[in-house]
């Protein structure tokens, strides 16, 4: 990334992402977002215990702030570490919509396509609202979609909206996605921070 695109990618960040987080998941993820600098690409690998001097925050705080970083959906671990390997991490920022933004607004069309969805529900309307499209993928319940809506939004915004769901079978339905989904997370992230 150029010096400019890092540049307008950290004020979007200090801007729209960080007044919404907790000072620690403020600490973890600039770590993480410097890391990724450092390394050139969204995906790198880090142990907590060098994540916990970097951050300058104590491994209980840490690992309470990187699960709440996932459920939020700015970070995806991809690879638990052990004691002979870090954990690898992959950065999201919302699957790099804050660089597009920040750096190139006319590449930022359709958010299915953007965030990957199996199904097109934007298709008639590439300026659906974000409520609007979290909602219509709810209707739909295809688990992976929501899967990919709560990596994208985080599992607060998309549970929110799930909340006003009418149609009680349905609300059911996507509340047991989403409960599996938040102790899926969970459990990957207690997974990994017993072996580390």
């Amino acid at each position: 990334m150029k010096t400019e695109d890092i540049a307008k990618t950290y004020i979007f960040m200090a801007e729209t992402i960080f007044p919404v987080l907790s000072a620690s998941e403020q600490a973890i993820l600039n770590q993480l977002f410097l890391r990724s600098i450092m390394s050139g690409s969204d995906t790198f690998s880090m142990d907590l215990q060098q994540l916990s001097r970097m951050s300058g925050l104590s491994l209980i705080a840490l690992r309470k702030a990187v699960a709440s970083l996932q459920d939020k959906g700015y970070i995806v671990i991809l690879r638990k570490g052990s004691s002979h390997r870090a954990t690898e991490y992959r950065i999201v920022l919302g699957e790099q919509v804050v660089q597009q933004k920040a750096v190139h607004p006319e590449k930022v069309n359709a958010k299915s396509k953007m965030i990957g969805l199996e199904f097109p529900y934007d298709w008639s309307n590439s300026n659906m609202s974000d409520e609007v499209l979290i909602d219509s993928v709810l209707r739909k319940s295809r688990f992976m979609d929501i899967l990919k809506l709560c990596s994208f939004y985080g599992i607060d915004k998309v549970e929110s909206i799930a909340d006003k769901i009418p149609d009680r079978q349905k609300l059911a339905e996507v509340k047991g996605y989403l409960s599996n989904i938040r102790v899926g997370r969970r459990k990957a992230l207690y997974e990994q921070a017993d072996v580390a």
